[in-house]
């Protein structure tokens, strides 16, 4: 839901209401006049008490992809570990150039893999953290991210903290994961 605000024919400004998890929706039209589509990175910048979100700094690199599909696809590639730099300070790559496709497939990943990190840190302070792709051996098509939390303590505590940690963050932030995403404990 957006009202419109008084603006300029060049200046657009609009009240947007931030629904469930952080989801904001742009004004109508607004998407189109952008050039925006599904799996579009934005960058947005807080400053004090404001957000600006800018899609000029994706535009460019989007529009100089060329028709051949391995060059888009390394392109984005490409773009989304320069979006993403800060996963691999995070969490260690088992099977690094699926988990990139894979991303680049599901980019709404990305921000959710950034929180989880932060979320899991609550639980587990010290643990290494394994991202890894993990298609399904007996379900063709069927695949997803596994985070992989290293067990470090007796299984037990490890458990317990993981039901913890479930039950105060990932059953209503996992929802968001469209079980693209999975986490679990594990000997890495």
């Amino acid at each position: 839901m957006s009202q419109s605000m008084p603006n300029s024919p060049q200046t657009q400004e609009a009240w947007l209401q931030v629904l469930a998890k952080g989801l904001v929706t742009f004004p109508e039209g607004w998407w189109d006049e952008l050039g925006m589509e599904n799996g579009t990175f934005i960058q947005a910048k807080k400053e004090g008490n404001r957000v600006i979100i800018e899609t000029q700094a994706v535009k460019p690199a989007l529009s100089r992809v060329s028709s051949n599909a391995e060059e888009k696809t390394s392109l984005l590639v490409a773009q989304l570990k320069t979006e993403a730099q800060q996963l691999e300070q995070f969490y260690r790559l088992r099977n690094p150039e699926e988990v990139w496709y894979f991303l680049e497939l599901h980019p709404y990943l990305v921000p959710l893999l950034t929180e989880t990190y932060g979320q899991i840190r609550k639980y587990f302070p010290t643990a290494d953290l394994v991202v890894e792709y993990a298609p399904d051996p007996e379900v063709p098509g069927e695949e997803q991210l596994l985070v992989l939390i290293a067990i470090e303590q007796d299984v037990n505590k490890a458990h317990e903290a993981l039901e913890r940690f479930n039950h105060d963050w990932w059953f209503d932030a996992g929802d968001q994961a469209f079980d693209d995403l999975c986490i679990m404990l594990g000997f890495v």
